[in-house]
């Protein structure tokens, strides 16, 4: 949707399935430890807490398209992680 509501399974397209190349939950877990402390809180707050955009954006004290772009950062940077 607009406010990018979903899970983040379904926001890191993976047309070959190299999710199936790594213990699914843990590997995810491992990489979300080595983004920065804003990065965690915003996956903690859309991916595991389901909140919108918007709403995340009120708690952080920023805008619902910084929260946006951080999150496409975020999918990048665990998308590149978890491909490796």
């Amino acid at each position: 949707s607009e406010d990018g509501d979903g899970l983040l399974y379904d926001v890191i397209p993976d047309p070959v399935d190299s999710f199936e190349k790594f213990d699914d939950a843990q590997s995810l877990k491992d990489e979300i430890k080595k983004i920065t402390p804003t990065e965690q809180k915003v996956v903690a707050l859309r991916f595991v807490q389901g909140k919108s955009q918007s709403e995340v954006g009120k708690i952080l004290g920023v805008s619902q398209m910084f929260v946006s772009r951080a999150e496409r950062k975020i999918v990048d940077k665990l998308k590149e992680a978890l491909s490796q």
